[in-house]
């Protein structure tokens, strides 16, 4: 056992090495969907509230400025990351993204980068940085959780543990994943965390009160997380009805910890539940999601070609590996030795298949069920939209990684003493080698930065200090009322024909609209008149505030915060 927990240490410092690595070194925003998941938690910061989804806002009435792009999750992973920034002193960051105007078609990076992202770096990527370092403290608790279903499922089997947790740490694709921001790896840990405690229970034949207000949290974040943690639900189900059916002595207590278990999930996750039926008639909130996203249904007669053929062969590859924007494969010599590995598990598992189910008996079962359930489930939202990718089933990924070190424990491999110490070391070189060789280098943003970048803007949604307010706001007069586009005229004393500004027009919700920041508009001179089309989307009626600050030049070091403004006004369109 000793042994076994050294292993662990290793596993989490590889895992913490790696994944630590993307989170430092990886662009802003390169991450699958990494922009909208960072503009979800700005817009929770700024408003108190979720964004909506997207093409929604016809039948909620709510204003379309309301809308993100990941709208249909549930909000407590981003209420972390919106404390991690406030933790850090930059509770004030708004993303912006630039594409390239060149960019060509599958290639690594999907943003524009600036001067911000050279060391050293910038304010807001510091905090783009600790919130990935809260994806790579997530994927530290699911190995360890990992490590622990193995030591309660195959207790004699020490060696199972050790590789489950090495596995995982050393998986590209984890380390990717866990290197960027994505509300996935909490569902990941959170379902880790449940499959831990019912297989606990149901191994050491006590799924009481206790265990059931341990599931009910459990339970209730994780459907708060994501709905890929769905699976849970059922699982949780089945795990109680079982133990209320064998253990009839304890019938009572374990019907009492089921019902504490559901109560108090529903108490944690129902607020939100509610508000979709409320908001969209859908609890789920499927509908919408599916008008939102129409462009990638998966037309019904292309179902059987599309699960038999590409969708299998694409899961394989992106649970693998698959990084950067475009999902970068591993080369295929790496994938062919994942495979022999995972063929190797299921000849253990055929070899000692009578032995290994005795040892894992009933708790086994239970963590079967919850591979099979979140296959299903992955497989059920691919037959509505076209979305293979693996990180969908790292909700079961430690079950998984137990599964196939058992399978591997259970061959019959050379007594030597130095066997499993080269065998890891095989495994971690080739994890850091991909890394380092394969991957990180198609992540580089070259030797020309763009003054259009992908980054953050701090102090957007906040008034500065009075001694930066040195520009002065000339027109539209304070509280002016108008009815077409207005001219924004300043004065800057210390300003040049050079220096870029940026307009600042709050909606009462407590967004901005920012010329350079949301439009990469190149504001010189001391005017802008708003275009009719931008006009158009501000409320009638309400009153709105403006600004004018200066651009913060990255080249030279400068901080967004720091920037000379004017004093806020307001006005309302008529």
């Amino acid at each position: 056992m000793r042994a076994a927990r050294i292993w662990l240490g290793l596993a989490l410092v590889v895992h913490a090495l790696l994944a630590g690595t993307y989170a430092v070194r990886a662009p802003a925003w390169e991450g699958p969907d990494e922009n909208d998941h960072a503009y979800y938690a700005s817009f929770l910061q700024a408003t108190g509230r979720q964004p909506t989804i997207l093409k929604s806002s016809a039948t909620t009435g709510r204003a379309p400025w309301e809308e993100g792009s990941l709208g249909h999750h549930p909000p407590l992973y981003y209420a972390l990351l919106v404390a991690v920034a406030a933790i850090t002193g930059h509770g004030d960051c708004t993303p912006y993204w630039s594409p390239p105007p060149d960019r060509v078609p599958g290639a690594a990076l999907q943003w524009q980068h600036g001067h911000d992202e050279r060391a050293p770096v910038s304010a807001e990527i510091s905090v783009l940085r600790w919130q990935r370092l809260l994806s790579t403290a997530l994927g530290a608790v699911s190995i360890a959780l990992a490590f622990a279903l193995a030591r309660e499922l195959f207790p004699s089997r020490p060696g199972t543990a050790a590789w489950a947790a090495l596995s995982l740490a050393c998986l590209p694709q984890w380390s990717w994943m866990h290197g960027v921001l994505d509300n996935g790896n909490l569902a990941a840990a959170l379902a880790a965390a449940t499959s831990y405690v019912l297989v606990r229970g149901v191994r050491r034949r006590r799924l009481h009160v206790g265990a059931g207000v341990l599931l009910g949290l459990l339970l209730g974040t994780a459907l708060l997380t994501k709905l890929t943690a769905l699976f849970l639900l059922p699982l949780v189900v089945l795990a109680f009805t079982g133990a209320a059916v064998a253990w009839p002595g304890g019938r009572g207590r374990t019907l009492l910890g089921f019902a504490v278990a559901m109560v108090l999930a529903a108490a944690i996750s129902g607020a939100w539940f509610w508000r979709n039926a409320q908001l969209y008639g859908d609890p789920l909130a499927l509908v919408p999601h599916a008008v939102a996203y129409a462009s990638n249904r998966l037309p019904a007669d292309m179902r059987t070609s599309y699960l038999g053929g590409d969708f299998v062969w694409r899961t394989l590859h992106t649970t693998f590996a698959a990084v950067g924007w475009s999902l970068r494969p591993a080369p295929p010599a790496a994938e062919v030795a994942a495979l022999i590995a995972l063929g190797l598990g299921a000849v253990g598992w055929l070899w000692r298949l009578r032995t290994l189910a005795r040892e894992g008996g009933a708790a086994l079962s239970l963590a079967l069920v919850s591979l099979v359930l979140t296959a299903a489930g992955y497989v059920q939202f691919n037959l509505s939209f076209i979305q293979p990718q693996g990180r969908y089933l790292f909700p079961a990924a430690g079950v998984g990684a137990v599964l196939v070190a058992a399978g591997l424990s259970a061959l019959p491999w050379p007594r030597r003493p130095l066997w499993p110490t080269l065998a890891g070391a095989i495994v971690i070189a080739g994890a850091f080698a991909l890394q380092h060789v394969h991957f990180l280098p198609a992540l580089r943003t070259g030797d020309a930065p763009h003054r259009c970048y992908a980054s953050s803007h701090e102090g957007l949604h906040t008034v500065g200090a009075p001694d930066r307010r040195t520009l002065e706001a000339l027109t539209p007069e304070p509280g002016a009322a108008l009815e077409g586009a207005p001219t924004f005229r300043w004065h800057d004393p210390l300003g040049s024909a050079a220096t870029v500004y940026s307009v600042h027009i709050w909606f009462p919700d407590g967004l901005v609209f920012a010329t350079w920041e949301t439009a990469q508009l190149e504001l010189t001179g001391d005017a802008w008149t708003i275009p009719d089309g931008y006009w158009a989307t501000l409320p009638r009626g309400r009153t709105l505030r403006w600004r004018v600050r200066r651009v913060a030049d990255r080249a030279r070091g400068e901080a967004a915060r720091e920037q000379p403004e004017s004093e806020l006004r307001e006005l309302v369109r008529r």
